[in-house]
């Protein structure tokens, strides 16, 4: 079993477009693995209780991974990870227009 942590968002390298989501990947299991397949996607919550969410896209492994060996895991062995996003200005909306929406529900009535 595999776990993930969000350690950093921050904007992608000069000549190169995105944004970048610096996580750390942990092998929670006592037993070596390898990762053979993987796929990341970017999903948007509509509301909290996850019942319906929009997809924003694909996140890319940043190219530098391709010549490590972060795909090996000894026990309890704990890797970074850098997936780069990918978007359109229309996706940063979805995503502004979101936040909106979240800070009006959380102050509430006044």
């Amino acid at each position: 079993m595999f776990s993930m942590h969000l350690d950093r968002i921050s904007v992608a390298k000069r000549g190169s477009s995105g944004i970048v989501f610096e996580m750390s990947l942990q092998s929670r299991g006592p037993l070596s693995a390898d990762i053979v397949a993987f796929d990341f996607e970017f999903w948007l919550l509509k509301d909290m209780s996850r019942s319906e969410a929009d997809f924003l896209g694909k996140l890319s492994p940043d190219s530098i991974m391709q010549f490590s060996d972060w795909t090996k895991f000894g026990p309890h062995d704990q890797k970074p990870l850098s997936l780069i996003w990918h978007y359109v200005p229309k996706q940063l909306q979805k995503i502004e227009d979101w936040r909106k929406v979240i800070s009006i529900l959380s102050i509430g009535p006044l």
